[in-house]
């Protein structure tokens, strides 16, 4: 198991969550494709404490070298994503 997926089971497998981790990252099989997402917000809804996390503004930065692999020889402009990496 991948050492962030093991955190992030190890972090939600305790019985109280007192505060959110800095960000997550997790797998999508769908897109062949890892992403970090960043925490936002607490919000609480229903009396249950909720974490909001949403992408990094680095996620589809192809000037970064750990995005480098994301691209089939040329990548597409900083902000999308080619699916086409995944579909082959």
């Amino acid at each position: 198991m991948h050492n962030n997926n093991y955190q992030l089971l190890k972090y939600f497998g305790q019985k109280n969550l007192l505060k959110p981790l800095p960000n997550i990252r997790m797998f999508i099989a769908d897109i062949c494709r890892s992403f970090d997402l960043d925490y936002q917000d607490t919000i609480e809804y229903d009396n249950i404490r909720r974490y909001r996390y949403q992408l990094g503004p680095m996620t589809f930065n192809y000037t970064l070298d750990e995005n480098h692999c994301y691209c089939n020889q040329k990548c597409p402009p900083n902000g999308l994503f080619d699916l086409g990496v995944c579909a082959q």
